[in-house]
């Protein structure tokens, strides 16, 4: 009868529930451990900021990147099983957060994540891979679409990024032509007011015998440069080509610039994706501005000439890393405005949000002196002497 089916079946139900209540299948809390984890380690941040202000510890939060990478490799997947993949994909991470680690302590300039993007077709080769290795639900194809990815990042960050930039890896686009430009110095020119644009690669500024000249190789058209000169005075135009191919290009493209270090300088640079190492160390620089996009930024300022009173130095980066490298006996003023990033001052630093203002003992009282005003979006921005 139906009522004894029913009986029967609630019977049935109530006889396997304890048996369900009871399985004996293994509950994972590996989860809930690493979360622990996270939450002890961004405590012990926080506690030795406030106790040990001098110590940078916000420059280790990429730890806990590396942390889940190890947490990736050591534990099993939500299949609940442990394979070669996981391993590969943990490792990754690992990379990612030591590149990062590397960039937040100043090892390794930001330019970094610039050679390993210019690896990007990598990407489309590893998603093949991966798509073919599902399909045929082969774990060693997936495990090397991971390995593709890992070693691109390697060889991005570790040997790439001690070459020229090259955003196209060299397979298309227009090629990379050599030039060499020069103005002679002239004796009656005492102060030159010169800008100089490069589009993207390697920038160096340095000084040298001629007025200006620079060497290297441009994909973007034709390098010029143009001098006029009024009196004892000269303007000059130094660009790497007003071409508008930024990320796909043959060659490396590069400007080595030589300055005179026999006049005064008012300098503009304005660069876009690159590397620049600007030394003006041995120039008598009166004022400088730097405008750049995704940059590693090395400048080296010298000892202000007698008689060049406040030399403003501009510096304005999107995401970058930028060093500012003043003489030990120069007087300095910095103000920092960051959207996100760590600043250092030869006094500490650390994780700046909005503005930041640092000035060595002797500024006020000095003649001859720099005030330096650096405005970033992302950005770790170091002042230090030499």
């Amino acid at each position: 009868p139906p009522a004894a089916r029913f009986g029967d079946s609630t019977k049935a139900a109530s006889a396997s529930a304890p048996e369900l209540i009871s399985s004996d299948r293994p509950v994972s809390r590996g989860g809930a451990v690493w979360l622990g984890v996270v939450f002890v380690a961004v405590g012990i941040f926080i506690i030795t900021a406030r106790l040990w202000p001098e110590v940078d510890v916000w420059a280790l939060w990429p730890v806990i990147i590396i942390l889940l990478g190890v947490r990736t490799m050591v534990t099993r997947g939500s299949e609940e099983s442990w394979n070669i993949n996981r391993l590969v994909e943990g490792a990754t991470g690992v990379v990612v957060g030591s590149i990062l680690l590397a960039n937040t302590t100043g090892s390794l300039g930001l330019s970094v994540w610039l050679s390993i993007a210019s690896l990007w077709p990598l990407l489309l080769i590893a998603a093949g891979v991966d798509i073919i290795g599902k399909g045929m639900d082969n774990l060693w194809l997936r495990t090397l679409s991971s390995l593709i990815v890992l070693g691109g990042i390697l060889f991005g960050a570790f040997v790439m990024h001690q070459q020229p930039l090259s955003m196209s890896m060299g397979l298309f686009g227009p090629k990379a032509e050599a030039f060499e430009l020069s103005e002679p110095a002239d004796a009656g020119v005492s102060s030159v007011k010169a800008e100089i644009k490069g589009a993207a690669g390697t920038i160096s500024v340095t000084s040298g015998d001629d007025l200006i000249s620079a060497t290297g190789e441009s994909p973007f058209g034709e390098a010029a440069l143009d001098v006029t000169s009024a009196g004892g005075s000269a303007e000059a135009k130094l660009t790497m080509g007003e071409g508008e191919s930024v990320f796909f290009y043959r060659g490396p493209a590069y400007m080595d610039v030589e300055l005179s270090d026999d006049v005064q300088w008012d300098l503009s640079i304005d660069t876009g994706f690159s590397k620049l190492d600007a030394d003006f160390a041995d120039i008598d620089i009166r004022a400088l501005s730097i405008s750049t996009g995704v940059t590693d930024a090395r400048i080296t300022l010298g000892k202000p000439a007698s008689g060049a009173g406040t030399i403003k130095v501009d510096v304005g980066a999107g995401v970058s890393s930028v060093t500012v490298r003043v003489p030990e006996d120069a007087e300095v003023r910095v103000k920092t405005t960051s959207g996100l990033g760590t600043v250092r001052t030869p006094d500490g630093g650390g994780p700046v949000v909005g503005e930041r203002s640092w000035e060595s003992d002797g500024y006020e009282k000095a003649r001859d002196r720099y005030n330096i005003e650096v405005g970033t979006g992302v950005a770790n921005v170091r002042i230090e002497y030499y």
